[in-house]
């Protein structure tokens, strides 16, 4: 009788997508693909895209195809779709503040793509909603070009300063906008990492729960000094506006999000 566990184990990430080691799968997961692309949405989309959207729903084709729709919906509604939004389409202004931003190669050291916030750098009314999607955008086709599979299957973590943020910087209107990139995107938020809190820091978490996930304000932790955020980091990996030695600047960024990235 065979060892099914032990196939399933010599079997695993033998096939791969792009010719990169991280974006192997393994056969199950190729089946699960095959099915996924049997639904006529599928089509116009490569296999590592169609990947990230199934394995951030634990591997189940319908809610991967729900989410795939919603995505669609989401680009077309708001002219995102075949479209790539370039280093010069973004506010230059939103871009300069870094008050959202990633470094594609850069994880933690469970592996995680690591995501940055810094809401005080920015008041949200001074820019349009198409703006603030134009920037979101970018740095998500950046991230689905530059980050392997095995980065997707991880997840996200977010570090977050809050400490210069007030209601001068919120716009309710915006924040209601931006829960549709919640449900549309397929990103495993693992983590939300506060390494600096401020006055304001019950009231924003209060109006926080207006507008996003409350499975994500539950993995949402605020840390009792910064220096505790290298428990999750390395700080070689970690920008240092958040504390650690990482060197980078949006000058650094492609024009094209799917060009090679320059080294830093």
């Amino acid at each position: 009788m065979r060892d099914e566990k032990k196939e399933e184990q010599e079997e695993s990430y033998t096939i791969e997508t792009t010719g990169l080691p991280e974006d192997r799968i393994s056969h199950r997961e190729l089946k699960l693909l095959e099915e996924m692309k049997e639904d006529p949405i599928t089509k116009g989309f490569d296999d590592k895209t169609l990947l990230v959207f199934l394995v951030a729903r634990n591997h189940s084709v319908s809610k991967a195809l729900d989410r795939l729709k919603a995505y669609i919906k989401f680009n077309r509604e708001n002219g995102y779709e075949g479209r790539t939004v370039k280093l010069s389409d973004l506010n230059p202004v939103l871009l300069k503040s870094m008050y959202a931003f990633s470094v594609p190669g850069t994880t933690s050291l469970n592996g995680n793509m690591i995501s940055y916030l810094n809401p005080g750098s920015i008041r949200m009314k001074d820019f349009t909603v198409q703006e603030i999607f134009d920037h979101g955008l970018y740095f998500w086709q950046l991230s689905l070009s530059q980050e392997p599979l095995s980065s997707f299957r991880k997840g996200a973590i977010y570090v977050e300063d809050v400490s210069t943020t007030g209601l001068k910087n919120m716009d309710s209107s915006k924040m209601n906008k931006l829960k549709e990139i919640q449900s549309a995107f397929p990103i495993k938020v693992q983590a939300i990492y506060i390494i600096k809190t401020g006055a304001f820091m019950r009231f924003l978490m209060a109006f926080a729960k207006l507008f996003v996930k409350s499975k994500i304000l539950k993995r949402t932790v605020a840390l009792k000094t910064p220096e505790k955020i290298f428990e999750f980091i390395d700080p070689s990996n970690l920008h240092k506006d958040f504390g650690g030695a990482l060197e980078f600047s949006y000058r650094q960024l492609p024009e094209d999000p799917q060009s090679k990235f320059r080294d830093y």
